[in-house]
């Protein structure tokens, strides 16, 4: 309960931006500007409030990257081909794409696909896999005790 910084009136009040000003007003006189709902953050040792326009609360959802499903996903693949990234290269311009098609359509970034290429990235084993399929080629060697 409190007093509405726009008419006085006394009651529930909310946050509200009115003029670009930041007021608490009554429910009669937050049509008159945009109501601010909380955004509920990490709580740390000095909170922030943080306010959002519109009549929804705001959601904030970090992107994050999916666990791995597989021990494989974590680690390097130690069979890749020590050319692989010749490989995937001649494949590419085979097909007549260049390394930002070729990023869009593995839904990666094109710094990922030119660093991989010119061997200063090795590929983890998901994006091994989709190279393959996609380029269908192999990037990886048997082993030698399999031969």
């Amino acid at each position: 309960m409190g007093e509405c910084e726009l008419c006085g009136r006394e009651g529930k009040v909310v946050p509200a931006m009115i003029d670009e000003v930041k007021m608490f007003v009554c429910l009669n006189c937050v049509k008159h500007g945009k109501r601010l709902y909380p955004v509920e953050s990490k709580p740390t040792p000095q909170r922030q409030e943080h306010w959002s326009y519109g009549n929804k609360p705001a959601m904030f959802v970090p992107k994050k990257r999916p666990k791995p499903m597989f021990e494989e996903d974590v680690e390097d693949i130690p069979d890749l081909a020590e050319d692989y990234h010749k490989r995937i290269s001649k494949a590419r311009m085979g097909k007549g794409w260049d390394p930002e098609e070729l990023a869009k359509k593995l839904f990666e970034k094109k710094s990922v696909i030119t660093k991989i290429e010119s061997k200063h990235m090795k590929p983890d084993a998901q994006l091994t896999r989709k190279i393959e399929k996609l380029l269908d080629i192999t990037l990886r060697e048997k082993p030698k005790d399999e031969e």
